[in-house]
């Protein structure tokens, strides 16, 4: 048989259940607070467009938090049940982000 699933995939310590759900606003402004300038290509990697980068940095020109989570909340609506903690950390690391950024969304 032939797992889909790549060990990149794994998170440790995190449970199946929690991999294959959506972040919540919470957590996402969690995340929010660890990102810097690389946002910008986690949510292109995420699926998102330039047009969305260039909508959020216009709706808060003078906060990159609040640009982050407008962002990763347009991903999370845009894309439903597959904007996952899984994805995410698929995403995280694509652009070079540890991905233990993830483990503190989850505390």
């Amino acid at each position: 048989m032939v797992s889909l699933s790549s060990p990149d995939d794994q998170m440790t310590g995190v449970p199946p259940h929690v991999l294959h759900s959506s972040p919540s606003d919470r957590q996402i402004n969690q995340l929010a607070l660890r990102l810097g300038p690389e946002w910008e290509p986690l949510v292109l990697s995420l699926g998102l467009f330039q047009t969305d980068v260039y909508r959020c940095k216009a709706n808060h020109p003078h906060n990159v938090q609040s640009q982050v989570v407008e962002a990763l909340v347009r991903w999370r609506q845009r894309f439903g049940k597959e904007a996952t903690f899984q994805s995410l950390n698929r995403g995280l690391q694509a652009v070079g982000v540890d991905p233990s950024v993830l483990q503190h969304m989850l505390e």
